[in-house]
């Protein structure tokens, strides 16, 4: 993994754009699916953002998964009618995992498509646990 001539201000773009466009397509998928694409689709839509540019601007695979997480949290935090700050620490840490966990596989595997599949088991499950834990709070 090398690191783009820029430092930090790549890994923020990578982070930020990630985090962008990820909200968008998860806004689309949620609508037309439902609760269910926050477990089914969006680890897959997010794992393959976050890695994708960082790999396509040459930036730090781990910082670009915590910028993105760092950037959910403050939208966690900030939404209106929100104020969740377990949720925004939650996303920072979560995602600061999923990026540990790919670039992990990626270097002991020599297999990118293996970290991103590990992260992307490992973001499912722990969404299908938050969806699952919060209709047991709504019953």
């Amino acid at each position: 993994m090398t690191r783009a001539n820029g430092g930090i201000t790549i890994e923020l773009l990578s982070g930020t754009l990630a985090a962008v466009l990820a909200w968008l397509f998860n806004s689309f998928l949620i609508a037309r699916w439902g609760k269910e694409a926050i477990w089914l689709a969006a680890p897959l839509v997010e794992e393959s953002l976050k890695t994708g540019l960082a790999l396509l601007l040459g930036t730090s695979l781990f910082i670009s998964h915590l910028l993105f997480g760092l950037a959910e949290g403050i939208f966690d935090v900030l939404r209106p009618g929100r104020d969740d700050l377990p949720a925004g620490l939650s996303g920072l840490i979560s995602h600061g995992i999923y990026g540990w966990l790919t670039q992990t596989v990626w270097l002991a595997s020599g297999n990118i498509w293996l970290g991103v599949a590990a992260a992307m088991v490992v973001h499912m499950l722990w969404n299908a646990a938050v969806v699952l834990l919060a209709r047991r709070r709504q019953h």
